[in-house]
């Protein structure tokens, strides 16, 4: 169905976005700073990249500018996170937002409406 990259440092919603994904048919690769995130974008080519704000000493929103300012990367929608919901996003062309908690319906839907469709045959 699509590739999902998850950044988030925190293990246990990691392992809750990537078992809710990988429910849906998707392939997941997470990883839990924003160190290894181009290298894992690069690797992994993912369709869609969750991206917590907030990463333990990154910001998320400067890794979003990163990856948007990248020709090789400024396709991917990204779509940040965030438990602290008075943080500005707008410094950032993030193609979509979740905040947490989250419902689970939300971000599978979310997360739908930017994963690449493949053409018709």
């Amino acid at each position: 169905m699509g590739r999902i990259l998850v950044v988030d440092d925190n293990e246990e919603i990691l392992e809750v976005i990537e078992l809710i994904l990988q429910s849906e048919g998707y392939e997941v690769q997470c990883c839990q700073t924003g160190n290894d995130l181009l290298s894992t974008v690069h690797t992994f080519n993912p369709d869609v990249v969750l991206l917590d704000i907030i990463l333990g000493g990154y910001d998320g929103r400067v890794l979003c500018n990163e990856l948007k300012a990248n020709s090789k990367t400024a396709h991917i929608p990204v779509i940040l996170m965030s438990a602290a919901h008075n943080l500005k996003i707008a410094i950032c062309p993030a193609d979509g937002y979740i905040p947490k908690p989250f419902e689970i319906e939300y971000l599978v839907e979310t997360v739908a409406a930017l994963v690449k469709k493949p053409a018709s045959l």
